[in-house]
């Protein structure tokens, strides 16, 4: 059960986290991009070094399509089923998400090291 809720917690950050880079990549209403602003500055995310990764390859490693195009459904996926979980008591496509969480970690690593060591900017995600 804590597991379930776990992984809603992190999945709602993941989620706002793709909706800041959404945000970088595509236009958005005003009022969209006024809010993921003051949520980015409260956390600490909204300086220029994050702004300058999503011109850079690393950000666009899926066929050239920016990363928080799998980013986001990933994170809604995560909260849907962890919330059946909640509720039912089973897991519903529980081998897919493994095999995208596993993913999600080595793609993280991957960029974090070219964000640190490649890129060296100190982009605090």
């Amino acid at each position: 059960m804590w597991a379930a809720w776990a992984v809603i917690a992190a999945s709602l950050v993941g989620l706002a986290i793709n909706l800041y880079f959404v945000s970088l990549f595509y236009p958005v209403p005003a009022w969209f991009s006024g809010a993921l602003g003051g949520a980015a500055r409260a956390c600490g995310i909204d300086g220029g070094a994050c702004k300058r990764v999503v011109l850079t390859p690393y950000a666009r490693l899926f066929a050239g399509r920016p990363n928080v195009v799998l980013g986001l459904p990933w994170s809604v996926l995560a909260i849907a089923c962890s919330a059946v979980f909640l509720v039912t008591g089973t897991f519903p496509l529980w081998w897919p998400c493994v095999v995208i969480a596993l993913s999600s970690v080595v793609v993280g690593i991957y960029l974090t090291y070219a964000l640190l060591v490649v890129l060296k900017e100190p982009c605090p995600l």
